[in-house]
C-alpha cells in the first residue's frame, strides 16, 4: 500500500520528529549517567508530559532511575527546556568515541545546537577541565584518596628533520615536523572529603611514561601549593617509597594502605589454603573495636605467614600499622577508609571511556573533557550533598582532627 503524503499534517510531522529526537537525547543522557553510577539502574519513565520548545509544545518521555536520576537538560518544575546545554553535551561525549564522533551525533540534532555553538561549549568546558588542578583548595580535609591508572593517549610528538639543500652539502636546513603517537601515561586522581563531609575532585592529570615516586611527589606538591596543608588520613595503594613520601610531606596524617590491594597481593604470594586463612583472619581484624587489638592481631597473623613465606611476612611486618590505621576512626565509616574505592569508582568510569574510545584517548582535550563530563555528573548527583555516614560522624572526626593538629591550630589563634 502506498502512502498518501498529502494526508500528512506538516505540523504534526515536525512535532513528532522533535519529540523522537529529544526522547533519544534524554535516553542518551540517562545511559551516560548510569555508566558512571554502577549501583544505579534504569527504572522506566515519568508520566508523559508536554514541554515547550520555542512556540511549540512537544510530548516527551522523561527517563528515571532507582536513585532519582533526572535529565540535566530539563528544569524539573518547569515546562521549558533548559538553556544550558553543557551537561547534555558532556553526557553525549561520554558515549562518543572521540570529539568528531560527538559532533556527528550533535549534527543529527541540529535544532538544538550547531557546530559553532558546540565548539564554544567544548572550549569553555576544556578550559574548566584544565583549571581543576589550579583552583585554590581548602587548607583542611578529613580524608584524601589517591590512585594511579595506566592509560594510553594520543599526543603530538616533535620530529627533527635534516634536509640537505646545497649541492656541496656545505649547508643544512633543520626543520621540525609534528606527528601524533599513542603513548603510555599514568593518570592520577585525587578525591577529598572536606570538613563538612562533601566529596570533591581535587586533582586529575597524567604523566607520560611509567609510574614512579616523582609522579606521586608532583601530585602531592600540587595539592600543597594550592593551599592544602592538613589532612587526617590519606588513603593510597602501596607503591614503593610512598609511605616515606607521605610522612615527609604530611607528617601528622595517617597513611592508610588499601586493604583491597592487600588481599589481592596476599592471593599472589600465598598458597590457596594460606590465603583463605589470611582472608578470614583479616576479616576478624576489621571488626575489632580498638586500634591496639587490630594491630596486635595483624602482627600475630604476620607471624603465621612467616612460617611458610618469610620474605612476604617481612614486607607485611614493615607496613603492619598502615594496614589497620582505619580502626582509629568511627566504626560506621571504616569501610570508606580502608580502601581506595572512593576514587576507583572514577577510574572505573575512565576504563569505560577508554573502551568506548577504542582503547585509548584521542587527545589531551578528549581525555580532560570526558573526565569533566564524569565529574559533572557526580557533582550534580551523588556528590551534591555530604556523605551521610561521614556527616553523622563529623563531631568525632573533628575531635580526631583537632588532636592531630593541636599545635598548629593553637598557633593560628
Amino acid at each position: 500500500m502506498s502512502t498518501d503524503y498529502h494526508q500528512i499534517n506538516p505540523e504534526e510531522f515536525v512535532r513528532s520528529s522533535a519529540s523522537n529526537s529529544f526522547n533519544k537525547l534524554l535516553e542518551a543522557e540517562r545511559k551516560a549517567c548510569l555508566s558512571s553510577h554502577e549501583s544505579d539502574y534504569a527504572n522506566g519513565y515519568h508520566p508523559q508530559r508536554n514541554i515547550k520548545f520555542g512556540t511549540e509544545e512537544i510530548p516527551i518521555r522523561i527517563p528515571r532511575s532507582r536513585e532519582g536520576y533526572y535529565p540535566s537538560m530539563l528544569n524539573k518544575y518547569s515546562r521549558n527546556f533548559s538553556s544550558n546545554w553543557e551537561g547534555l553535551i558532556l553526557d553525549l561525549l561520554l558515549n562518543s568515541k572521540n570529539l568528531e564522533s560527538l559532533k556527528r551525533t550533535a549534527r543529527r540534532f541540529g535544532a538544538c545546537f550547531n557546530d559553532q555553538e558546540l565548539e564554544q561549549i567544548l572550549d569553555e568546558s576544556y578550559e574548566e577541565a584544565q583549571n581543576i588542578n589550579k583552583v585554590p583548595l581548602e587548607s583542611d580535609y578529613h580524608f584524601l584518596y589517591l590512585d594511579a591508572k595506566v592509560i594510553d593517549i594520543k599526543l603530538p610528538i616533535i620530529l627533527k628533520i635534516e634536509d640537505n639543500f646545497s649541492s656541496d652539502n656545505s649547508a643544512q636546513k633543520n626543520e621540525t615536523e609534528q606527528k601524533y603517537k599513542v603513548v603510555r601515561a599514568i593518570h592520577f586522581l585525587v578525591v577529598g572529603i572536606d570538613k563538612e563531609g562533601r566529596k570533591s575532585l581535587l586533582f586529575a592529570d597524567y604523566y607520560q611514561g611509567n609510574e614512579n615516586l616523582d609522579c606521586w611527589r608532583r601530585t602531592f606538591n600540587n595539592l600543597r601549593d594550592r593551599g592544602l596543608s592538613r589532612v587526617s588520613c590519606i588513603v593510597t595503594d602501596d607503591f614503593s617509597g610512598l609511605t616515606g613520601l607521605v610522612s615527609t610531606l604530611f607528617p601528622h596524617a595517617d597513611h592508610q594502605l588499601c586493604t583491597v590491594h592487600l588481599l589481592r597481593n596476599a592471593y599472589k604470594h600465598l598458597s590457596k589454603n594460606e590465603y583463605q586463612d589470611f582472608k578470614k583472619s583479616f576479616a576478624k581484624i576489621v571488626d575489632y573495636d580498638s586500634h591496639k587489638e587490630a594491630y596486635d592481631q595483624m602482627k600475630e597473623l604476620i607471624q603465621r605467614v612467616k612460617i611458610t613465606n618469610s620474605s612476604y611476612a617481612n614486607y607485611l611486618d614493615k607496613k603492619a600499622n598502615h594496614f589497620v590505621l582505619f580502626t582509629q576512626y568511627p566504626k560506621d565509616i571504616r569501610p570508606m577508609i580502608r580502601s581506595t574505592n572512593q576514587v576507583e569508582g572514577l577510574n572505573n568510569a575512565l576504563e569505560i571511556q577508554i573502551r568506548a574510545s577504542g582503547g585509548y584517548f584521542h587527545s589531551d582535550r578528549d581525555l580532560k573533557l570526558k573526565m569533566k563530563a564524569t565529574h559533572h555528573n557526580l557533582v550534580n548527583g551523588k556528590w551534591k550533598h555530604p556523605v551521610p555516614k561521614i556527616k553523622a560522624e563529623i563531631p568525632e572526626l573533628e575531635k580526631i582532627f583537632r588532636e592531630k593538629f593541636k599545635d598548629q591550630l593553637s598557633e593560628l589563634k
